[in-house]
């Protein structure tokens, strides 16, 4: 883990805590719901989408990320 990630990791749960919904990530990312949502369905497309749509964890119907894994994506770790 660089310092990087444990500095946005820490900037991310201050914000949003320890797990982000959907709309929290689209708002991060400054995409729509509906363009998150799009690049999690089609993960193939991209490096990106394949590794935001391994990084969903369910709680029933919701989708939540968590930080430390949307840190290691933003820092470049993953």
């Amino acid at each position: 883990m660089t310092a990087n990630h444990t500095r946005i990791e820490q900037q991310l749960i201050d914000r949003y805590g320890p797990l982000l919904t959907k709309k929290q990530l689209a708002e991060l990312l400054h995409r729509s719901e509906k363009g998150l949502d799009y690049t999690l369905s089609h993960p193939s497309e991209s490096v990106f989408a394949s590794s935001l749509h391994a990084m969903k964890l369910r709680l029933g119907r919701l989708i939540y990320f968590r930080a430390t894994d949307i840190a290691g994506l933003l820092a470049g770790d993953e």
